[in-house]
């Protein structure tokens, strides 16, 4: 099929022909950013600029303190003092380097030993450990057992340190963790009016049903079991706490997830973006050319990149892709944060299928649209969370943190799916330039839009086709 004109086109037809699966498919697609000049959130995101008068303070100087004691090594000076700062700056927390390092990647610039990572097997002796141990067939019982609920036996592990207070032996470590309100944006605490406003329904059930698994270990497992001993259950946001640290830094997964202090300080960049360095995991000979004990964790600089006195290091979270790229609904699921590097972004948040991309259009009520009142809607779309934003920047509109990351991400989303029609319309059209009459009609034609966010939209919409060319 090829299109001459804009005659009223039926894409569920085309689509389904070419691609003979059900538009009602569970399979979905991740969402993505796509930033048209607005400030978005993000992790990692401390200016040098903002950095000024580094200096240990009581809690920064107990933490490395204990982690020195306990046998591990940051990079120091002369005068014995680690050189890496917890700082926070906006109300984001990460490490500064205090002097330049030349990026010789055999020159750890931090070495957590395994005696200092919290391990899920160590929750085999803490207080809660029965709840797995138990014969019990039920479905608390079975899930942590499981290696899909390691990560909770984890967070078991942390509350029962948090609870021990002082006298754990993670005491300067669990003081140098966020506070709830650092993790506001992780989708364990949103509301289900504010997981409506991303319109991603899929990545919308998928933080209700993590809350519920949550809530049920806390209400049919910990309180249960902590009256049956006659004591006081913690309170339930203590526990949420705890599941959304482990979640947002937990190294590893399954049965080999640990928490590895000071190197789950560090904050994500995508690795060709920005990365200043690299967290990993070495043993046998790769340790002993190191240095290091087999097992430890390590932060190295990326090889040949000098960093300079004053740069947040930076790291990617993901390792298991060419870009470690991060999706954007893995980092309101788990970190509750959005990406600045939004493009680089791109790879890990394109629709597998046209299915997928057709799914988008139906639920926007768009999916038998002429193709210019399609893409002028998505337009419309686009302008109003524009506005929206807009005006919480300059005050006139007042938005919660979570409601302004769900607008961000709707935001970006529609307009990554935007750019994903313009291209799926060019392959059917010959070529991508045989759009671009549509396209203009369609932004042109959009009524009460500023002409500068309809210059810039098409700008933005031309570089995204063409990456989604790249990408297909």
């Amino acid at each position: 099929m090829k299109l001459t004109e804009r005659s009223m086109w039926n894409v569920r037809e085309e689509l389904l022909r070419r691609y003979p699966r059900s538009l009602r498919s569970t399979k979905f697609a991740r969402g993505g950013l796509v930033a048209l000049g607005v400030s978005l959130a993000a992790g990692g995101a401390i200016a040098a600029s903002d950095i000024t008068n580094l200096e240990h303070d009581d809690a920064s100087s107990a933490f490395w303190d204990w982690f020195a004691e306990a046998g591990g090594h940051a990079l120091h000076a002369a005068n014995g003092l680690p050189l890496l700062f917890l700082t926070t700056v906006n109300g984001m927390r990460g490490v500064v380097l205090g002097e330049s390092h030349s990026g010789d990647a055999q020159q750890p610039l931090l070495v957590v030993p395994p005696q200092l990572q919290m391990r899920v097997q160590d929750a085999e002796g803490c207080t809660w450990a029965h709840l797995w141990h138990t014969k019990s067939d039920t479905e608390v019982a079975k899930l942590l057992r499981s290696s899909d609920g390691a990560h909770l036996r984890l967070a078991l592990l942390l509350l029962d340190h948090v609870e021990q207070g002082s006298a754990s032996r993670f005491a300067p470590y669990l003081a140098a963790l966020p506070p709830r309100e650092e993790l506001a944006g992780v989708g364990l605490f949103w509301s289900e009016k504010e997981r409506s406003l991303l319109s991603d329904p899929a990545l919308a059930d998928k933080m209700a049903s993590y809350k519920s698994v949550v809530e049920r270990v806390f209400y049919e497992g910990i309180r249960p079991a902590a009256k049956a001993k006659g004591a006081e259950p913690p309170p339930l946001k203590d526990w949420q706490l705890a599941v959304a640290i482990v979640g947002s830094r937990q190294f590893g997964g399954g049965e080999n997830a640990q928490l590895v202090p000071g190197l789950d300080l560090i904050n994500h960049q995508n690795s060709e973006d920005g990365a200043n360095t690299l967290a990993k995991k070495v043993t046998g000979r790769e340790a002993k050319a190191l240095g290091v004990p087999s097992g430890a964790y390590v932060l190295l600089p990326v090889e040949g990149r000098q960093i300079h006195a004053g740069a947040e290091l930076k790291h990617s979270y993901r390792k298991d892709n060419r870009d470690g790229v991060l999706p954007a609904d893995e980092m309101l699921q788990s970190y509750g944060f959005l990406p600045r590097d939004l493009e680089q972004s791109l790879g890990a948040h394109y629709f597998t299928s046209p299915a997928d991309l057709a799914q988008a259009f139906e639920r926007e009520g768009l999916l038998d649209a002429e193709p210019v009142v399609a893409l002028r809607a998505w337009v419309d779309r686009a302008w109003r969370d524009h506005c929206i934003l807009q005006g919480a920047k300059t005050g006139q509109r007042a938005l919660s943190p979570r409601q302004s990351l769900a607008i961000q991400y709707r935001y970006g989303r529609r307009v990554l799916v935007a750019s994903q029609y313009v291209h799926f319309l060019g392959s059917l059209m010959g070529s991508v330039d045989a759009v671009q009459p549509i396209l203009q009609e369609a932004i042109s034609g959009a009524q009460n839009v500023s002409a500068d966010f309809k210059k810039d939209y098409l700008r933005q919409q031309n570089e995204m086709v063409a990456r989604c060319a790249a990408r297909a």
